[in-house]
C-alpha cells in the first residue's frame, strides 16, 4: 500500500517514517466506471484518493441532463466537501476511468489533517485549485464550441492517467460535455482527421499532443498553469 500512497500527490506528503502508524486507516479499493462515490446533499462516510482512477465532478439537472464541472485524478481526492466543515457533497463524483484509489473514513482524515500541517496546507491549496477549475469550466461550457472543449477534455484526461491510451465511449463523453452523442462523434472524427487522436471501439489514443493542443480551447492551459503554480511546488520543493 505504501507504493499506492506515493501514486497520489496529496498522500505523498505524509511523512514516510510514520506511514505504518496510520496506514491501517486506508483501504485500497477498485473503482469501476460510472460508480458514484457521492451525491449532492449527502455526506459520504469516505474520502477517496485516486491512485490510477479518474473521477468526474458532475452536475445533474432534474431533466437528467448532466455536465462535468471538474476532473479529479492523482493530484486530488473526492469528495472535496468532506474536508470542509459540513462534509456535504455539492455535486456527484462519478468514476470516469476505472482504477484504484485509497479510501479513508473522513473523520480519520480530519484527524490526520490536524496532525500533519503539510497535508492540511495541501488540502487548502487544492481547494483553491479545484474551485478555480470549476469556475473555468463554467466559462468554457458557456462560450466555447464542442470540438475545442473535447480536445481540452482529452488532454486533461491523458494528464490524469499519465497515458496516451484509455477507454472512453462517446456516450460517456457526451454526458460529461453536456452534448448529444452524434455531435461528440462528429467532433471526435474531426480531431481524428487532423491526426490528433485515434478512436476505435470505445478506446481513444492520443497520436499528436501538439495537434490536440492546437485544437483545444484556452481552458486547458489555464488549468494546467494553476496545477503547476499551486500544487506541484508543494511536492517538488
Amino acid at each position: 500500500m505504501a507504493n499506492e500512497r506515493f501514486a497520489n500527490v496529496a498522500l505523498s506528503l505524509l511523512a514516510g517514517d510514520n506511514w505504518d502508524s496510520f496506514a491501517g486507516n486506508f483501504e485500497q479499493v477498485e473503482l469501476t466506471v460510472r460508480e458514484r462515490l457521492d451525491s449532492p446533499g449527502e455526506q459520504s462516510p469516505f474520502v477517496y484518493f485516486p491512485t490510477s482512477a479518474v473521477v468526474s465532478l458532475v452536475m445533474e439537472l432534474k431533466s437528467a441532463e448532466t455536465i462535468e464541472c471538474g476532473l479529479v485524478g492523482v493530484e486530488g481526492y473526492v469528495p472535496f466537501g468532506n474536508t470542509l466543515t459540513s462534509g456535504i457533497a455539492g455535486c456527484q463524483a462519478v468514476v470516469q476511468l476505472p482504477g484504484t484509489a485509497l479510501r479513508i473514513q473522513w473523520r480519520a482524515l480530519e484527524e490526520l489533517s490536524h496532525r500533519y500541517a503539510q497535508l492540511r496546507a495541501y488540502q487548502l491549496r487544492y481547494g483553491e485549485y479545484l474551485i478555480a477549475c470549476v469556475a473555468q469550466s463554467v466559462a468554457c461550457n458557456a462560450f466555447h464550441p464542442l470540438e475545442p472543449r473535447l480536445a481540452r477534455r482529452l488532454l486533461a484526461m491523458t494528464d490524469a492517467v499519465h497515458s496516451d491510451q484509455f477507454q472512453l465511449t462517446h456516450e460517456l463523453l457526451g454526458q460529461m460535455l453536456g452534448a448529444h452523442r452524434p455531435t461528440v462523434t462528429a467532433a471526435a472524427r474531426s480531431l481524428q482527421e487532423k491526426g490528433g487522436i485515434r478512436y476505435r471501439y470505445g478506446r481513444i489514443g492520443i497520436l499528436d499532443r501538439e495537434v490536440l493542443a492546437a485544437s483545444a480551447c484556452e481552458c486547458y492551459q489555464a488549468n494546467r498553469g494553476r496545477l503547476e503554480a499551486l500544487l506541484l511546488p508543494m511536492v517538488t520543493s
